[in-house]
């Protein structure tokens, strides 16, 4: 973890210059931990 903290103002920096389109989320792990929640009345889905 502390290796990886010392990239971290290097990867800020590039990343204030990306397109907003090319900029997203894949996160399928919480996608299904949110669709199998036992206490969650509806399934919410975002497109």
């Amino acid at each position: 973890m502390f290796a990886l903290a010392e990239q971290i103002p290097a990867i800020v920096e590039l990343s204030a210059h990306w397109p907003q389109e090319d900029i997203g989320s894949f996160t399928p792990a919480q996608v299904i931990a949110s669709s199998r929640h036992e206490t969650q009345y509806t399934r919410l889905f975002r497109s």
